[in-house]
């Protein structure tokens, strides 16, 4: 039989021993989180795009074309205006069927955003129909070239110029984005 002397020690005993090791446990986190950016995201393979908002498009920078907008130095980065109107007639502003009524749809082509990714070389779209005729197709903006520096993410929109005998028929359309160290495809089904 223990004395309650004993008893008391002991608790008093485990009580500092794992009051010490939640201590240490908490102290090991709250280093390892002061490690971490608030601005970096954690998880950067779940990073959902915000909606797109054309009133909202005009608080954003106007960034210059053709060059990176660098702002390696800046906690809380700005982000390029993007217009739809960008995309012409594959906007959806003139025609809010997108082309699906005429026959000739317009295909959105997004880039997964890959952050710290500069692609290097001339990142451009390249989409074909999987048949033995070739499809014509239309490239908004700017030939299918991926503008770093007017779209976050990459969007570009592809019109298929569509045949009659095309209508109402099933084509598999692969685009590719090809540039010297990207290796992404993306397979869209349009009927």
């Amino acid at each position: 039989m223990m004395s309650s002397d004993t008893t008391s020690s002991y608790f008093l005993f485990y009580l500092v021993f794992y009051g010490f090791l939640a201590g240490m446990f908490t102290l090991t986190m709250w280093v390892m989180l002061q490690t971490l950016d608030d601005y970096t995201p954690k998880y950067r393979d779940r990073v959902a795009d915000p909606e797109y908002n054309e009133s909202a498009q005009d608080k954003n920078e106007q960034c210059p074309e053709g060059v990176y907008f660098e702002q390696d130095g800046v906690q809380e980065k700005k982000v390029c205006r993007f217009k739809r109107s960008l995309l012409r007639q594959c906007s959806g502003l003139a025609d809010s069927m997108f082309g699906y009524s005429e026959g000739q749809p317009c295909i959105l082509v997004k880039m997964n955003r890959v952050i710290g990714l500069r692609p290097r070389g001339d990142p451009h779209i390249i989409c074909g129909a999987k048949r033995e005729l070739p499809l014509q197709m239309q490239y908004f903006p700017s030939e299918g070239r991926l503008d770093k520096t007017r779209i976050c993410p990459p969007v570009v929109a592809v019109k298929l110029l569509l045949a009659e005998e095309d209508y109402n028929s099933e084509l598999v359309i692969e685009c590719q984005v090809e540039g010297s160290d990207l290796r992404t495809t993306m397979t869209v089904t349009s009927s």
